[in-house]
């Protein structure tokens, strides 16, 4: 029993020497930079031996990538719990992503060069199948906030959750790379701009654009345009007139012999 608590014990900690060998390379080398060979190397083991811990480059990635995930996901759980609606869960889970990356820029440089590496990926591994269990959990979160919104008001009820989260999730990535190199895309921009700005006026285009008074500001812009003021004229003309008659004009907004939702309400109410 003690042999084989002796051996765990070796091999966790000939794991998390790997891990640890493999960030230190992946923030000097970068995920294009980084070899197998390498990390053994830094990690006192053989090549062989590190083959038996992951199987190839894209397994050690993915228990590097979940490892970090480990390490962000308790604050953002943290910022969840203080947040008063479902948009301010939102808007706490984004700001808390970004001070994360912010303090560990290397380990986000990583993550990009591995997610946009051109490459398909072994998903077949055990550490990539527990680092996509982590994914899944951080966007749970994201979902589980917006429907929080939606059930409290504070979000449109029109957004599908889950496309939501993705969009939130792949838009915020640019955004973040973007601030991680301000100095190559200011000598890009051929005018002054104050990039510090950039993701305070992406986080608040983000809570106009998922809040309830987005969706009721997108209804009156939408009646408010000339022809949906000629269809609403319609409707509410077939709502008081009924269907026209075949003289009257059968070009309606309904079209065929329908009647309006309304008007199916009123004669469903009298009979």
């Amino acid at each position: 029993m003690a042999v084989a608590a002796r051996r765990e014990r070796e091999r966790t900690a000939r794991r998390e020497a790997i891990l640890d060998a493999a960030q230190e390379l992946l923030a000097v080398q970068g995920y294009h930079g980084m070899r197998m060979d390498g990390v053994a190397e830094a990690a006192e083991l053989s090549k062989g031996t590190l083959y038996l811990y992951f199987e190839n480059k894209d397994a050690l990635c993915a228990a590097v990538a979940t490892q970090l995930l480990d390490t962000l996901l308790p604050f953002i759980e943290s910022a969840l719990e203080e947040a008063s609606t479902g948009l301010d869960a939102v808007q706490r889970l984004l700001q808390t992503y970004n001070d994360f990356t912010h303090d560990n820029p290397h380990h986000f440089r990583f993550a990009m060069e591995w997610l946009s590496a051109g490459e398909r990926m072994d998903d077949s591994t055990e550490a990539f199948q527990i680092y996509r269990g982590r994914v899944g959990h951080l966007l749970s979160l994201v979902v589980t906030s917006l429907q929080r919104g939606q059930t409290d008001g504070s979000i449109r009820a029109d957004l599908d959750p889950l496309n939501q989260a993705i969009q939130l999730w792949a838009s915020f990535l640019g955004v973040v790379m973007v601030g991680l190199n301000k100095e190559g895309m200011a000598q890009r921009i051929p005018m002054p701009v104050d990039l510090e700005q950039l993701v305070p006026l992406h986080l608040d285009a983000m809570v106009r654009a998922l809040s309830f008074r987005a969706e009721r500001l997108h209804d009156a812009r939408h009646d408010s345009h000339p022809a949906n003021r000629d269809v609403g004229r319609r409707v509410q003309l077939h709502e008081r007139d009924g269907p026209p008659t075949a003289g009257r004009g059968a070009g309606h907004v309904f079209g065929g012999g329908r009647s309006s939702p309304a008007a199916e309400a009123r004669g469903g109410a009298g009979s």
